[in-house]
Order: structure tokens, then sequence, then C-alpha cells
């Protein structure tokens, strides 16, 4: 299984439609929204799409990408045909999966941060 982000309309529009061939919704200011995808070599991977999280703070954006990494799990979980993880088992994988998800999205907004600086820095 892979796991994505996308944190931008943009990138989502592209991905969606490369995907699907129509944009389905955004995913609300301050939500997300988690994507099976099915590859055609038999595989699986869950998009992340998180909406604008401008003015929210860490911790709601965290809560938001915990709760899109349980559906990562459930996915993962359907894939495999388990019926029930173990307690430790979930808790790992939900933990994993926030990790990741907390570390690009932490690269996503360093940058967007960074180009903020640079436009005010222009004018």
């Amino acid at each position: 299984m892979s796991l994505a982000l996308i944190c931008n309309k943009e990138e989502y529009v592209k991905f969606i439609c490369s995907a699907h061939g129509v944009p389905d919704d955004y995913p609300l200011e301050g939500a997300g929204c988690a994507i099976l995808v099915e590859s055609d070599r038999g595989g699986i991977m869950t998009v992340v799409v998180l909406g604008d999280q401008v003015g929210r703070s860490p911790v709601h954006t965290l809560s938001v990408l915990a709760h899109e990494a349980t559906h990562a799990k459930q996915y993962l979980q359907r894939f495999i045909g388990e019926d029930l993880f173990g307690d430790e088992t979930e808790a790992y994988l939900v933990g994993y999966f926030t990790c990741w998800l907390g570390q690009e999205y932490m690269k996503y907004a360093g940058k967007r941060n960074q180009a903020i600086k640079e436009k005010e820095n222009v004018n």
C-alpha cells in the first residue's frame, strides 16, 4: 500500500482528473478526505486530501490527519482481508500513517510559508 498527501486544490484537480476524469469536490477549509485508488497491478494507494488549513491550529490539522490515517488503515485492512487487527497493530498503523502524513504536511507548510514570505518581500 502506498500513501500520498495532497494539500492544494491545483494538485488535487490534476490528480483526480488523471485518475477519474472528473474532479470531485475539494475538501472544505479545515477538513480532509481519504481516497482509495486501486492500481492495475493489484495494489492500493490511499490519497489523503487536506483542505486549506490556514488559520487552523497545528493540533486541529494533526487531528484531521489522524482521522484520515484511520481511513488509510481501514482501506489496508479491507484490502488484505483482515477482519480485525490486534489493538497494538491497529495503534501502530494509525500512528505510523499519522506521523508520515504529518511530516509531509510540515514539508508542504514550510514551502508554502516560504513562498508567502518571498512574495511579501517582493511587494
